[in-house]
């Protein structure tokens, strides 16, 4: 290699190493600073039940230390798409398969963290016999 090769090849590595370390140093998408020490936790359902093979609808939950990006709500500890409008108010769908048959479902959230996750309480849902 000559020495302008040398330089190039210096300069790419330098390059690299710097773009590195600035996406190492930005804070992750999934957790802004101040969630991981926020415990979510849920306060009501609305609704709380639904008739057995009825089509699936938002449900409203309502708590508190939801965070948009972060906290993913469970059906049965299965994950649902999520939609947080503020620290107190998020919605998901549970699917068809979710209220084919009757009876007590548990509904949660979680906070996702780069350390684990951060369960919330957990409250009943009811799915009633047709």
């Amino acid at each position: 290699m000559n020495k302008l090769s040398v330089s190039v090849v210096t300069a790419t590595i330098c390059l690299l190493l710097s773009v590195t370390l600035a996406e190492a140093q930005r804070p992750s998408p999934i957790l802004p600073p101040f969630a991981s020490s926020m415990v979510p936790v849920i306060s009501a359902l609305h609704p709380n039940s639904m008739r057995e093979g009825s089509a699936p609808a938002p449900i409203f939950v309502t708590g508190r230390n939801f965070v948009r990006g972060v906290t993913t709500a469970q059906f049965n500890g299965a994950n649902r798409a999520t939609v947080v409008f503020n620290p107190e108010v998020l919605a998901f769908e549970p699917t068809s398969e979710d209220l084919a048959q009757a009876g007590t479902a548990s509904v949660s959230v979680v906070n996702t963290t780069r350390a684990g996750s951060i369960d919330s309480n957990k409250l009943p849902f009811v799915i009633a016999a047709k």
